[in-house]
């Protein structure tokens, strides 16, 4: 017969056995090279492609925001997040899942920036993004059988191609400066071309014919509207991160 053990032993051993146990190691590209950008160009790429992830020019804050699935706006950290640029040329098994590739992304960072984070609840300024009692100008995407989506642009012009209002969201937050909630209950892709002002008195001023404030323009064009409120934003706070990734 097995003795019975006190019920306290039994918790102190259930919890020693908790402490023992760790979350599964994240996954890691089969090969990998990270590489300093100074070719101080204003534009950078991003490709997925089976078995293959190519990133050229992109800041670490870019490179968190994808990993971590975050806003600009979320994370808290160092100026240069924004300002150092890397180049990766990823390689992986060709039916690796989104899922595991992000959290591919998650490893390298931590191997070769040594990042290190926590996170934190805070209430913040913040906008709404809802569809206006028009109803929602956009056109929506049909399947082409190229795999594209997501948002591209320059100042004062958005071009989204199949994307979700989720990602809408998430570049207008980069825009008006605070985190954006998707509230238009809106679900499929997208496409549009929106033209607006910059948030800028003198590109504002340099023309009679400047096109209309970003929050107007998506009324006018898109049928959404961005809402003043305050809600509990997480942030990813950055403890550590190395400016030179170790090398390849």
């Amino acid at each position: 017969m097995i003795p019975s053990l006190p019920a306290a032993a039994v918790i102190i051993l259930a919890l020693r056995l908790a402490g023992q146990i760790q979350p599964p190691p994240l996954p890691s590209f089969d090969a990998a090279s990270v590489k300093v950008d100074d070719s101080g160009s204003s534009s950078s790429h991003w490709d997925d492609h089976p078995g293959r992830m190519t990133v050229k020019n992109t800041t670490l804050r870019a490179l968190i925001e994808r990993a971590y699935d975050l806003q600009v706006n979320q994370i808290v950290g160092p100026g240069w997040l924004a300002s150092a640029h890397y180049d990766i040329e990823a390689e992986m098994p060709a039916a690796t899942s989104r899922a595991e590739r992000v959290r591919m992304i998650q490893s390298l960072l931590a191997e070769r920036f040594r990042l290190s984070f926590h996170r934190e609840q805070k209430v913040l300024p913040v906008y709404l993004l809802v569809v206006t009692k028009e109803g929602a100008k956009m056109q929506l995407a049909t399947p082409d059988g190229r795999g594209r989506s997501g948002i591209s642009g320059s100042r004062g012009h958005m071009v989204a191609e199949n994307a979700s209002t989720r990602e809408i969201a998430e570049s207008l937050s980069v825009r008006v400066g605070r985190p954006v909630i998707d509230q238009t209950g809106l679900k499929g892709g997208f496409n549009f071309d929106l033209q607006f002002t910059p948030d800028d008195e003198e590109v504002k001023a340099a023309s009679e014919d400047a096109a209309p404030s970003i929050f107007t323009a998506l009324k006018g064009q898109l049928g959404l509207e961005l809402i003043r409120s305050k809600a509990p934003v997480e942030l990813f706070v950055i403890d550590h991160s190395d400016k030179t990734p170790t090398q390849n």
